[in-house]
């Protein structure tokens, strides 16, 4: 028995090693990524023709990153229930992993859970609903490490959650079944405080729509992104300082009244709420410059829509397609700028 235990530990030595440099693979450090948030519409699912024109819209813009956005549903923050889709809108999420990696994205995927009233930071998990949560999280972790996707985030504003024991053993799990890089998207700055898992995930995350005053000149927006980014990158410096920082929303609606509170986004269909395209393309333009820190490993704008056609002069709404928001940023990011008019 002792001749047959030295000779397997070379053997095993050199499994534990092999297994040790393929971890040290997976998670090399990285370049800075940019992208956008893709949402499926209800006419223009994830493997849909429209979904597939849209990412290729999306890498046009010279992004090389998508967050596909999976939405857990639930009647209210006190439900207990977060209903995930079913196994069919799973294999269209994968379709869409598919389609992003043969045009040259990186892929993350981002839940968020969805209550019919409020929102996610409200919701406060009670009964077994970490359970269904965390049951939902291995399905789609287990879809990433199929599809190769590059990134996985464990929650999204998730506020009232963020000091809670089961977060271990969700992270656990969704280790278990993916091997790539895990992150988490806090609400704001407070949000990042508040997470107490940083330790066991890759990167800081957040989402991130601090208000930006009244005044829209393009000069005064510039030094308001640029004030909030300090702010940012200062919090995860002392939260975080050895993970990357990937922003992981930031945008406006194209609506008036939205400089000062970005976030809001209820009210967007009232009658007086009017477009403003391009206000929302000067904000966009000015969170690209001011994010450009090296201590920023990512971005990704919301949002972008499976569907090719959304968006236009009339929306009010985040969508950044068919709006001046998209040329901003093909400039910033693939250099293709519009001639300046003589």
């Amino acid at each position: 028995m002792r001749a047959e235990a030295c000779l397997r530990a070379p053997v095993m030595l050199a499994v534990a090693v092999l297994a040790l440099a393929l971890a040290a693979c997976t998670l090399a450090p990285d370049s800075a990524w940019h992208g956008a948030n893709l949402l499926a519409e209800s006419h223009a699912p994830f493997d849909s023709t429209a979904a597939r024109d849209a990412l290729q819209d999306l890498r046009a813009t010279g992004a090389d990153t998508v967050v596909l956005v999976s939405f857990l549903r639930q009647e209210g923050p006190d439900s207990a229930t977060p209903v995930a889709d079913g196994p069919a809108a799973l294999e269209a999420l994968g379709a869409a992993v598919d389609h992003a990696r043969s045009l040259g994205l990186r892929v993350i995927l981002k839940p968020q859970v969805l209550p019919a009233r409020g929102w996610a930071g409200e919701v406060c998990a009670p009964g077994d609903w970490f359970g269904r949560y965390q049951a939902h999280l291995a399905k789609l972790a287990a879809l990433a490490e199929e599809k190769g996707a590059w990134g996985l985030v464990v929650g999204t504003e998730l506020r009232c959650l963020s000091r809670r024991p089961e977060w271990d053993a969700v992270i656990a799990t969704v280790r278990r079944h993916y091997r790539g890089r895990l992150s988490y998207a806090a609400h704001g700055i407070e949000g990042m405080r508040a997470f107490a898992w940083w330790h066991r995930l890759d990167a800081i995350g957040v989402s991130y729509y601090p208000s930006l005053g009244r005044d829209p000149d393009p000069a005064a927006l510039a030094v308001r992104t640029r004030r909030a980014v300090d702010a940012l990158v200062a919090a995860a410096d002392r939260i975080a300082p050895r993970q990357p920082l990937w922003v992981l929303e930031v945008g406006m609606p194209s609506a008036s009244g939205r400089l000062h509170r970005p976030w809001a986004w209820q009210d967007l269909g009232n009658p007086g709420v009017r477009p403003a395209a391009g206000l929302q393309a000067e904000v966009v333009s000015a969170w690209l410059t001011a994010l450009e820190r090296p201590r920023v490993a990512g971005v990704a704008l919301w949002r972008w829509s499976t569907d090719p056609e959304a968006g236009g002069p009339e929306d009010r709404r985040y969508v950044l397609q068919n709006k001046p928001a998209q040329a901003r940023i093909r400039c910033a990011w693939a250099g293709h700028c519009p001639e300046p008019e003589s």
